[in-house]
């Protein structure tokens, strides 16, 4: 078993679900910081909640290692051999998204992509660069190549607007100056993401990157497409 990082995540076993439910947090955060949201899912899910290396009390690497982060995923989903579903916000958006592209495990049934720093377009300008590296250049000592291969190479995993499309949804707020609602619009468009796989908020306050992931509206309607496309096919 993956011991090590397994003993940095929180797994609240749902003996009555077949169905493992991972929460992944963004950039300097921690797995406590989903528990607001986390723990409504606890009754219908096995909720798992991990510290990505560098964050909170794993001490692992650095806060920067976002592919062994995505590969400490990886293993314990094999390991564990049952339903995935992805939700990820931010940092944890782009590396639920990476997994699910890459379904190494083979277990990955959707991915919910919140305020995602995800698809070239975050890439695409010298403008962009800057920002994004302002964003995650952390205290100056961070080695970036590895979060930039992730972001380049997540539309190369899978074939554009293929069959896996449809178990992708993007949740975003007009008024994120993080991830702005274009580069939302274009990963839209490069991944095929259906309609009515998208909620956008227009009601949030300005610069407003975190809310989306706590907001009741949020949760239920993660909860409605996972019951509407999942449960009759596994309970």
């Amino acid at each position: 078993m993956n011991k090590k990082f397994e003993s940095h995540c929180k797994i609240n076993e749902n003996n009555k679900s077949k169905y493992d439910v991972y929460f992944l947090h963004g950039f300097t955060s921690r797995k406590i910081h989903q528990d607001p949201v986390a723990v409504q899912f606890r009754k219908d899910f096995t909720v798992i909640q991990c510290d990505a290396r560098g964050h909170g009390a794993n001490k692992e690497g650095h806060k920067e290692d976002w592919i062994q982060t995505i590969e400490d995923y990886e293993r314990l989903m094999k390991e564990r051999n049952k339903p995935s579903i992805l939700i990820g916000h931010s940092m944890g958006a782009t590396m639920a998204l990476s997994i699910f592209a890459r379904n190494r495990s083979g277990t990955i049934e959707k991915a919910f992509v919140i305020s995602g720093v995800h698809g070239k377009s975050l890439l695409d300008t010298n403008e962009k660069k800057d920002k994004f590296r302002k964003i995650y250049d952390y205290d100056n000592k961070a080695n970036m190549s590895d979060i930039k291969n992730i972001i380049k190479a997540l539309p190369e995993n899978f074939a554009k607007c293929d069959d896996r499309s449809k178990d992708i949804y993007l949740i975003h707020s007009k008024a994120d100056k993080l991830v702005t609602f274009d580069q939302f619009q274009q990963n839209k468009e490069e991944y095929c993401v259906p309609n009515k796989n998208t909620l956008v908020y227009d009601d949030l306050p300005i610069n407003d990157h975190i809310m989306p992931f706590y907001n009741q509206r949020t949760i239920k309607f993660i909860k409605r497409e996972i019951k509407k496309d999942l449960i009759n096919k596994h309970l």
